[in-house]
């Protein structure tokens, strides 16, 4: 019962949060709004973000306000505002921050994951192609001036 209490009380401080960042995508503003939300592997979620918008520049991240390339959940709360070209939209950037939030607790409401068993489970259930934790440690290490790592 604490946990499900907890649960939905984490929900609705996400779904209610006022983003505390500038509204311009920076990666600087990126990794500050996945901090202020309490992201588990914040820096594995950073660069999941800068890798699934193609730095920003994607054009299912400049249509949707999409960073993680999701879709739109069918068992989960969500800050999605509709589908458009077969993936979640967004509001706006920061949306997608909070939705990524929902999914890591929906995913995590039954197990913890360490650090590498996150990084397992992005490659076998996240990811549409081989090697993604390695790029994702390659984005990391490019910025770990930024990420503190």
């Amino acid at each position: 019962m604490k946990k499900v209490l907890f649960t939905v009380m984490m929900s609705l401080s996400i779904l209610t949060s006022y983003t505390k960042t500038n509204d311009v995508l920076t990666k600087q503003n990126l990794w500050e709004e996945i901090k202020s939300l309490n992201i588990e592997h914040a820096e594995i979620v950073f660069a999941q973000a800068i890798l699934e918008s193609g730095h920003f520049n994607s054009k299912l991240f400049k249509i949707n306000n999409n960073l993680f390339g999701m879709r739109l959940p069918k068992k989960r709360e969500t800050t999605a505002t509709g589908k458009n070209l077969g993936y979640a939209k967004y509001r706006d950037w920061t949306e997608s921050v909070k939705d990524y939030a929902l999914f890591q607790q929906f995913i995590t409401r039954k197990k913890s994951y360490t650090q590498a068993e996150y990084y397992n489970y992005l490659d076998r259930v996240y990811c549409e192609s081989s090697g993604y934790s390695s790029k994702l440690k390659k984005i990391i290490k490019n910025h770990k001036e930024l990420l503190g790592v």
